[in-house]
């Protein structure tokens, strides 16, 4: 319903402050329902103030479209951190799913009311790995109360809709009955589940499968998956995962409690670094760099153009504006679709060192190449040139002037009509005057030129330009292009060569079926928005 911008706040005095500036679809803002969900997430999460929730700074209205300033988190969710782990052939460890599940409890038990006496009861009802943020420095943070709602009835949910992510929901959720804050510690036993076995609890080809398994498949301990995880553990995820609420655990902050008396009987124990640390081992390129820039904004810019104004200080070859590298996203029917480019992978950068790169070499092979043809054919001609050979008649034949009548080597070299390869006979003269500095000066340029990489290396590589591509389709579609299945959309960044492309958008639950012509352009991002209803 929403796209996300990365932007910058100016005040007085050179102050500055990077926040994540969260703003309504276009074609969303003349419905009212998406009008009031986005100012219900606005209106919950102010109240919100909390280090492990993302704090909302401003909520306005700009050009008729809805804005929220949030706080930017320099860092990635835990959908993505679970999907490099599972690239990279690494687990998280029992510890480190403790400590983040403990610091989900106590963003949860503030939400609750638990923390703050006669504070409103807030239900988020989309816990899930997309929906928590793990910070560089290994801060834990809920974010997206897009569908939250009060307890007390506020921004209640109509009858028979059903919201949120279905392999997360609580059963009372998935058959709609009225909610209290447990159902949030059912969908926290989902992420604890699978953090700590690297899978899904519960999975399927279409969300009426996994539907079917929430409501009866039987739920096996992590340990079934994962040996090092303690019993106590088993145990404390197991009744956070119980069917009848009434039997699952009572409280977020009882929870977070006893993971907490988990955590010191493990052997990682140092909470303060442990997730931190986790980040930076799964992306330690952060370490190098040391982050991404932000390019400031002349003060004063509109807050709506901003993202333009990044893209363009940036030029055609910026990277997008993510914090760190974009990892392979994980197997699931509802999980935001990302797609890998069409076009082959950039080879990867020489590793640095002493010697220099074969664009570099064939300059300087080129101009050796060319110095030794020169001198094998002075070597040639010399016979003919030296003095007292049949070449002297040759060089005798004209006016003394001719060459040079005693001018220096470079008069005579600069008046020539053709190329002077001996000087003019004479006492003293005792080989070619003029060949050598026009030898030297030749093998210098050629030197100058291979250092400087002026002649173009040779290249069979030569990638096609390529442009990027935001779709979205209403509701939404299965992405083809030339039979290859790019994904469902909404697809972001969709890397295609430069041109037109017909895409085919089908639609398996309404059966439609439409074509549809894209341009891309080279550097440049094309937002399409195509009705399929």
């Amino acid at each position: 319903m929403a796209e996300v911008f990365r932007a910058r706040i100016h005040g007085p005095e050179g102050f500055a402050k990077d926040l994540a500036l969260k703003l309504i679809l276009p074609h969303f803002s003349d419905d009212p329902e998406f009008r009031r969900m986005f100012a219900n997430e606005a209106a919950l999460a102010a109240r919100l103030d909390h280090v492990n929730i993302v704090r909302i700074h401003e909520f306005e209205q700009i050009e008729g479209r809805y804005c929220i300033a949030m706080e930017l988190v320099d860092g990635r969710d835990l959908r993505q951190l679970l999907a490099r782990a599972n690239q990279l052939g690494r687990h998280l460890s029992p510890a480190e799913a403790v400590v983040i599940g403990a610091e989900m409890c106590r963003g949860l038990a503030y939400a609750h009311g638990e923390l703050t006496p006669g504070a409103p009861v807030i239900i988020h009802r989309d816990i899930s790995p997309h929906n928590v943020i793990i910070s560089r420095a290994g801060e834990v943070k809920l974010a997206d109360l897009g569908i939250a709602k009060l307890a007390s009835g506020g921004g209640s949910t109509l009858p028979g809709v059903v919201k949120g992510k279905v392999a997360y929901m609580s059963p009372e959720q998935a058959a709609g009955l009225p909610l209290d804050p447990r159902t949030d510690l059912f969908s926290l036993g989902c992420v604890l589940w699978e953090m700590l076995t690297g899978q899904r609890l519960f999975t399927g080809p279409n969300d009426l499968a996994v539907l079917e398994r929430l409501r009866s498949e039987p739920i096996l301990p992590p340990s079934a998956h994962n040996r090092a995880v303690p019993a106590r553990l088993d145990a404390l995820v197991l009744k956070a995962l119980a069917r009848d609420r009434e039997q699952r655990t009572a409280s977020a902050s009882g929870l977070g409690r006893e993971l907490e008396r988990v955590q010191r009987e493990l052997p990682e124990f140092d909470r303060a670094g442990l997730i931190g640390d986790l980040v930076r081992a799964l992306w330690p390129d952060l370490e190098r760099r040391g982050g991404t820039d932000v390019m400031p904004l002349p003060a004063g810019t509109p807050v709506e153009a901003s993202a333009q104004a990044l893209e363009a200080a940036a030029g055609p070859a910026a990277e997008p504006a993510a914090l760190m590298p974009e990892p392979v996203p994980e197997p699931g029917t509802d999980e935001p679709t990302e797609v890998e480019p069409v076009t082959e992978p950039a080879s990867a950068p020489p590793a640095p060192g002493p010697a220099r790169s074969t664009r570099r070499v064939w300059p300087a092979l080129l101009g050796l190449a060319l110095l030794a043809g020169l001198l094998a054919g002075l070597l040639a001609a010399w016979p003919l040139l030296a003095p007292g050979s049949p070449g002297d008649e040759v060089a005798d034949a004209g006016p003394a002037g001719d060459l040079g009548g005693g001018a220096g080597a470079g008069e005579a070299a600069g008046s020539s009509p053709r190329p002077v390869l001996a000087s003019p006979t004479g006492p003293g003269t005792g080989g070619p005057a003029v060949a050598g500095p026009a030898l030297a000066a030749l093998a210098s340029a050629a030197r100058q030129s291979a250092g400087a990489g002026v002649v173009p290396a040779p290249s069979a590589e030569r990638r096609p330009a390529t442009g990027r591509l935001d779709l979205n389709v209403i509701p939404w579609a299965r992405v083809y292009l030339n039979r290859r299945l790019l994904g469902d959309t909404p697809l972001q960044g969709l890397v295609l060569p430069v041109g037109e492309h017909q895409l085919r958008l089908e639609n398996p639950m309404t059966g439609r079926v439409k074509l549809h012509r894209v341009r891309i352009q080279a550097n440049q991002t094309s937002k399409e928005i195509v009705e399929l209803r």
